[in-house]
């Protein structure tokens, strides 16, 4: 089996690339400690965020199912790329540098339980032996 090296970096993701509000729905260039630029809606419950300093490009994975791209044009400039529909539940992602892929996660999943007090928003539980690797590139 061939070792990948995959990479986050938070001081890139911080200095150069994005931050997400799933709450608001929006990525935001982040520079210095102050938000700057246009505001991009995206979907709700954003898991990863990446930044690839090789493109200039940022990808947020939301779990709905939607891969957001966009590119860094300047340092006080977002532009969307694409927008991608994966599959519900792909929001845990990676980025092999070398290759510049992104690798998502996800399964099967089934309906969520019934609310209670404990748990008023449960959600849809994953089916065991269905989890998958999802592997997008250029």
């Amino acid at each position: 089996m061939k070792r990948m090296k995959f990479a986050l970096s938070f001081a890139l993701l911080m200095l150069a690339a994005a931050v997400v509000t799933s709450a608001q729905g929006q990525v935001t260039a982040v520079r210095a400690g102050k938000i700057i630029g246009e505001a991009f809606p995206i979907g709700d419950r954003v898991d990863a965020n990446i930044f690839d300093p090789s493109s200039n490009t940022v990808a947020s994975a939301t779990r709905e199912g939607t891969l957001h791209i966009f590119h860094e044009d300047s340092p006080d400039k977002l532009s969307v790329v694409e927008t991608v529909k994966t599959e519900f539940g792909a929001k845990t992602m990676g980025l092999d540098m070398k290759t510049h892929n992104l690798y998502l996660t996800t399964s099967d999943f089934g309906p969520a339980p019934a609310p209670t007090e404990k748990q008023p928003n449960p959600q849809p539980v994953a089916t065991p032996g269905t989890f998958r690797l999802l592997i997008y590139g250029k």
